[in-house]
């Protein structure tokens, strides 16, 4: 990931009169070295056999200096200070937004020496401009090197002022600023800021709509886009040309996430270029939420209908998906031996049983492998099947529970019916959903348990399958599985 930002900032150039500090080499720094205070630098000049008068001078001078003070010597680890009066030129720059900084030096070339009683004649400027310059001390920057003490009065000028190319790169999460050929470091932006609002901070990605990538299946496999702009603003820090390379992206919305999601599944249907079951479509459905894990931030689950009312009828996959249900062309042999149909009553009273009975004897014991019994809607439906089973002994082969804000509310059902859940990874778990009737009888279904909405207002799907195949049709890993 890679941010270019840039735009013009101004470079001022200003002659003036006045007296500077060059913090340079001096042969003071060696003579001070391993000294602290003001006698034990007298004791050592004395040993150097230094007339007293000449002691003096140089007390006097490291005193006006600033360097000797209150009798001990200062830190001079920014250099030695040189007060020098003269001509210079300065340069700087000035912005007018949240940047890097709003005044920062660019150069201050010595001109010409001068003393004070001859001073040159030079154009007066606004003498509060002069001050100003003084007061904002250009020069204090990432190393202080040259410091303004003070410009002589109104003998200063502006000599032009002209535009200077700023840019700012974000890279391996690190900001920096580059200016005339130099770079420097800088407090970063906050990307939600760049982003303008939508920064996704949980998966690192920018919230982007669907129909702005639809386009580009590219894009939409590698959840990554690169993108520029001209005029790009950024509330505080103005407008920029701007250019986002390989920017991670997420889906904005849950219906930004449908249309992203299906036409994936699309290019997996595409790549098959045949009938496919029901069973088979919600194993693709599945395999891309492995596939695809910045999809689990929404709730999309399994539905064919919804699937086929998306792809819409004058699409080639509607139809090999519908024509899949009736023809089931792959290989006879794995016709179900039986079917078991559970219904929704026409008129639900949730305080009744919810579900005509299966048509089959109830089993004792009931071992429910599903990798997506994880939050609270799916649990509502396991218990409403569970009462229309007769509550058996329940084991279910699940993953971690991923709704915490209802986990009180999930533990409440499991206690009340019984369950006993083994949690392992979802990796270690068939993608296919199985029910076994008292270790012997196994019935495949393609319906999530949350297709049941158990809501007073509304149940929204009426009724799914459970399909009875040989055991050798069956997921050799579901054979395999170890269920404790």
């Amino acid at each position: 990931m890679r941010i270019e930002l840039s735009k013009n900032i101004k470079l001022h150039q200003v002659e003036f009169v006045g007296e500077v500090d060059f913090f340079e080499t001096s042969p003071y720094i060696a003579l001070l070295k391993d000294i602290n205070t003001k006698e034990e630098l007298i004791s050592k000049l004395e040993e150097k056999n230094m007339p007293k008068s000449a002691i003096k001078n140089i007390i006097k001078k490291l005193e006006d200096l600033k360097v000797l003070k209150d009798g001990n010597i200062q830190k001079l680890e920014d250099g030695f200070p040189e007060k020098e009066y003269g001509k210079y030129a300065l340069e700087y720059f000035e912005n007018d937004t949240n940047l890097p900084f709003k005044f920062r030096a660019s150069s201050l070339e010595r001109k010409k020496a001068v003393s004070r009683n001859s001073v040159d004649d030079i154009q007066v400027i606004d003498k509060k401009l002069l001050d100003f310059i003084v007061d904002k001390n250009y020069f204090i920057s990432d190393k202080k090197d040259i410091e303004i003490i003070d410009i002589e009065k109104n003998k200063g000028l502006f000599n032009n002022t002209s535009d200077k190319k700023i840019e700012l790169i974000f890279e391996k999460d690190t900001w920096k600023y580059t200016l005339t050929g130099k770079t420097f470091d800088m407090d970063g932006i906050d990307l939600n800021v760049v982003f303008r609002g939508e920064w996704d901070s949980e998966y690192n990605s920018f919230n982007v709509e669907y129909d702005w990538i639809k386009k580009s299946l590219e894009v939409q496999k590698s959840f990554k886009h690169s993108f520029n702009a001209k005029k790009y603003t950024i509330s505080k820090y103005g407008e920029f040309s701007a250019n986002f390379e390989n920017i991670p992206i997420i889906p904005k919305t849950e219906l930004d996430a449908l249309k992203w999601f299906i036409n994936l599944l699309k290019d997996e249907i595409e790549q098959l270029n045949r009938y496919i079951s029901k069973a088979e479509l919600q194993q693709l459905w599945e395999n891309l939420k492995d596939k695809y894990p910045k999809f689990k931030k929404f709730e999309l689950e399994f539905n064919f209908e919804t699937i086929l009312k998306e792809f819409g009828k004058s699409s080639k996959y509607y139809w090999l998906l519908q024509a899949g249900i009736d023809l089931y062309p792959f290989d006879n042999s794995l016709s179900p031996k039986s079917r078991v149909i559970i219904e929704a009553k026409e008129d639900v009273d949730l305080e009744e049983d919810f579900f005509n009975k299966f048509h089959i004897e109830f089993p004792q014991e009931l071992i429910i492998v599903d990798r997506w019994i994880v939050n609270l809607v799916q649990y509502k439906g396991l218990e409403k099947i569970l009462e229309a089973l007769g509550n058996p002994s329940v084991t279910i082969v699940t993953q971690k529970v991923q709704d915490k804000k209802n986990d009180k509310l999930i533990v409440k059902i499991i206690e009340n019916n019984n369950i006993k859940i083994i949690e392992k990874p979802k990796s270690e778990i068939v993608h296919q959903r199985y029910w076994i009737f008292d270790k012997e009888h196994i019935y495949l279904t393609s319906e999530s348990l949350d297709f049941i909405h158990v809501d007073k207002e509304q149940v929204n799907v009426k009724y799914t399958t459970f399909e009875q195949y040989e055991n050798d049709e069956l997921d050799s890993k579901l054979l395999t599985m170890e269920m404790k």
